[in-house]
């Protein structure tokens, strides 16, 4: 049985009369009315007629909106009022139990629905928040899972009748979390589960295999023959009026900017080089995806996100991401390092050229701005990414001097309402997954954004909004394809200095960066904003450390992955590879999971904030580091700290912010004192990096908290036994996927370097083989990876040799 018709699913629930006393419309939260719209009956009738049967059943809703998760729990908790029996119904009294996703806030408005009555009157249904399976309160109405539950018995009890489970939650859905144990839970349980979800992520495809589902689309709304809207509906209710009563239309404007065309396109061709590198470490990809974004997607001048995020730490700037970038670049090692070398090049042209010309904003402001060309008088709202994005537009309209219209609001995508007799404008690309691309916010909806994304969101727009009878507009604003010359290289039409500034990759003649993009968006995994990260997970692609632990296994890791090293305090620290030393105990994963520290963060939002604190501070310790291995001693730091008023009194300490043992200084001023030795034009950081030492602080001390209160029977026997400090309670330890162990001892495996001025160098290779002798002559930097310490070096001439390695330099 499959829900195809709203209206005939709508009717048959009116038509249930235990539920008429509570729906549509006769309830109030905070006040105001809380009413159902036809899609939301029509979900309630759907589920409840799977759980009659006792089925269970996954619903994926894209829309925005809690309504049809609190119908559907409302209604259950109706049917087990045995007070009211009617037409032969008797509840049977059985409790209904919610794994929420807490952060969405309805959880609350369970607890504050009340019949929409005059006067005072009681809630309607009781609740009873748990902490683990054990403790379902059966005498209640609801139970709601808390935050860190428990699955301390395999099956739910007989008193459950139904279980729905919010997979928006991470907790819930995230493999490596407690999603094993919610779908145990489905295999044991003796009642229906309905499961829930926005999104269609592994997760969801792996209930979807599991049980009957239905989708929330454009095309099931148009079944609706609802013609009025209620007090106070809901978005998708809304929704659902618009597409059946209004006629949309849509605009697709591509933007044609033949000097930004070619350099995103060497853009795109060396981002997915550095992206698809094992070698490039986690937060290169992360940066340079956020770069890419932030150069091909922002609606205004570059110059007006940067001021407008300069004191936010959370969030990055195009000039801070480029710092990163160079700084990271002059550091790394290999064919990656001139990549990214000429990938920072090529996105300060492209800033340098949006600065000065940005064609999308000016054509944004047609449409925004007091005496622009646009001859629409309607109210028109701007749909952004972020609050962030709204205040650069703001600032952008101020600084150049024009005005908001007045008939004109921007709004974010978490604050819209769809508009009938209104105008929507989009100035960016959204996301894949964005619900605006099938569900229309506005009767008249304009997509506009630069040439390279345009096949993309037109056949975005053409899946989704198409569907519902939508008509789709096409327009070009300037020049499409490029220059109209190809440019030759003695004299290029249109030259400027920037078209010199970095080395365009050899392999993107008639390269199409719409398919390089495609990728990123049709597939979360790849898009350039996620944080793709091998961090713990086993051997790297291209390790440069191994480590012999104290279990008697080993594992190699790149230089630069972070580990989770547990502290003599329980608390757990977070170092980089290189970092480590031997008798240092840490915690890794065998499993496909990440690092052990990301099992603790709530969501995709908190991680991104963690790992901009992270690279704010790493650029911070990585400026430390270089300036003690090439312009003075940490003794000669200290007094020098001391003589600029510091109040650090052992060397020891700057030791461990060296080292990372200690996360940097406590005292923003040390924080400052440093930049100003080693960095003075990074000192302005100062500030920022202090507050995000103090956020990780802040976080490693609510890590440390919850794995010491972990319980220990959590933990696989075989290794429960050998820890002192409790790992997370929802990391999946079936087997040997958590491993704790001290470091005996770190060998480099890497490649050595050498850095050789013009010499003949003779080297015999010592092993168990015959000796091999070999001549080369060399006048550079190179590798050599079958040269190791043991190697014997000899020449007939001064030979000044460098042997680097990721934690040993050698003058040979």
């Amino acid at each position: 049985m499959v829900l195809e018709n709203i209206s005939d699913y709508a009717d048959a629930c009116l038509n249930r009369p235990y539920l008429t006393r509570w729906f549509p419309s006769n309830m109030a939260l905070e006040q105001s009315s809380y009413s159902y719209g036809r899609t939301e009956m029509a979900f309630i009738e759907e589920a409840l007629r799977y759980i009659e049967r006792g089925h269970s059943l996954f619903i994926y809703d894209p829309i925005p909106s809690n309504r049809i998760l609190l119908a559907m729990s409302l209604a259950y908790a109706r049917t087990q009022d045995p007070r009211f029996p009617d037409d032969g119904i008797v509840g049977q009294g059985k409790t209904l139990l919610i794994f929420p996703a807490l952060h969405h806030g309805y959880v609350s408005d369970l607890d504050d629905l009340r019949l929409d009555t005059p006067g005072k009157s009681t809630p309607l249904l009781e609740r009873t928040p748990i902490d683990r399976l054990s403790r379902t309160q059966l005498d209640a109405e609801i139970n709601t899972a808390k935050n860190n539950f428990e699955f301390d018995t395999k099956r739910p009890d007989d008193g459950i009748g139904a279980i729905f489970v919010d997979l928006r939650k991470p907790e819930w859905s995230a493999t490596g979390r407690q999603f094993d144990e919610v779908m145990a839970l489905y295999e044991a349980a003796n009642c229906p589960v309905i499961f829930y979800s926005d999104e269609m992520s592994p997760a969801e495809e792996t209930v979807e295999r599991s049980v009957n589902s239905v989708h929330l689309t454009n095309e099931l709304l148009t079944t609706s023959d609802s013609d009025n809207l209620p007090k106070n509906p809901s978005i998708t209710t809304q929704l659902e009026h618009l597409i059946n009563t209004s006629n949309v239309t849509v605009e697709h404007v591509t933007i044609g900017y033949p000097d930004m065309y070619q350099i995103v396109t060497d853009l795109s061709s060396m981002r997915d080089d550095l992206q698809r590198s094992g070698s490039t470490q986690s937060v290169i990809k992360m940066e340079v995806g956020w770069l890419f974004n932030l150069l091909t997607r922002l609606p205004i001048k570059p110059e007006y996100w940067d001021s407008t995020v300069e004191d936010n730490y959370y969030q990055q700037g195009v000039r801070e991401l480029l710092e990163n970038l160079r700084g990271k670049a002059d550091r790394l090692e290999g064919r990656e390092a001139p990549v990214l070398v000429n990938f920072c090049q090529a996105a300060d042209a492209l800033q340098g050229r949006l600065n000065t010309n940005h064609p999308l904003q000016q054509n944004l402001f047609k449409l925004i701005t007091v005496g622009g060309d646009s001859d629409h008088e309607s109210e028109r709202t701007v749909v952004v990414n972020s609050k962030f994005e709204r205040k650069a537009i703001l600032q952008a309209i101020t600084y150049e001097d024009r005005q908001l219209a007045p008939e004109v609001t921007i709004r974010t995508t978490d604050e819209l309402e769809p508009t009938p007799d209104a105008e929507a404008i989009v100035p960016r690309p959204l996301d894949n997954d964005s619900y605006l691309y099938d569900f229309p916010i506005a009767s008249h909806i304009v997509f506009v954004q630069y040439e390279s994304w345009s096949p993309i969101i037109e056949d975005r727009i053409e899946d989704g909004l198409t569907t519902i009878g939508a008509t789709i507009e096409k327009h070009e604003i300037g020049q499409m394809g490029g220059p109209e010359k190809p440019q030759e290289p003695n004299n290029p039409p249109n030259s400027s200095p920037d078209n010199e500034m970095y080395d365009r990759p050899g392999d993107t003649s008639g390269a199409d960066v719409s398919e390089s993009l495609r990728n990123d968006f049709e597939d979360p995994n790849n898009r350039g904003t996620s944080t793709s990260n091998n961090n713990g997970r086993g051997s790297a692609p291209n390790p440069d450390l191994e480590l012999e632990l104290s279990n008697g296994r080993s594992r190699k890791l790149s230089a630069q992955s972070r580990v989770s090293v547990l502290k003599p305090n329980g608390d757990i620290g977070r170092k980089q590879a290189r970092d480590l030393e031997s008798n240092e105990t840490i915690l890794l994963l065998d499993s496909a999971a990440k690092d052990i520290y990301d099992m603790f963060v709530e969501n995709a939002h908190e991680k991104d904030r963690l790992r901009k604190a992270e690279s704010t501070v790493e650029r911070w310790r990585s400026i430390l580091q270089d300036g003690l291995n090439s312009e003075m001693t940490e003794e000669e730091l200290l007094f020098e700290m001391q003589n600029r008023g510091s109040d650090i009194s052992d060397q020891a300490t700057v030791s461990t912010w060296r080292t990372g043992k200690a996360i940097g200084p406590r005292d923003g001023e040390n924080v400052r004192i440093i930049l100003e030795i080693f960095s003075p034009e990074m000192a302005p950081t100062a500030d920022a990096t202090a507050t995000a030492m103090k956020k990780i602080r802040q976080e490693h001390r609510a890590i440390g908290r919850r794995a010491r209160e972990a319980i220990e029977t959590q933990v696989s026997t075989s290794i429960g036994e050998s820890l002192t400090t409790n790992v997370p309670d929802d990391i999946d330890q079936a087997s040997e996927k958590v491993q704790k162990a001290e470091i005996d001892t770190i060998t480099t495996i890497s490649a050595w370097i050498l850095h050789i001025k013009s010499a003949n160098i003779w080297w015999v290779k010592r092993s168990t083989e015959p000796v091999v002798r070999r001549r080369r002559t060399v006048s550079a930097t190179l590798p050599v990876t079958n040269i190791t310490s043991q190697t014997c070096l000899q020449s007939t001439e001064t030979l000044i040799a460098k042997i680097s390695t990721p934690k040993h330099s050698r003058v040979i």
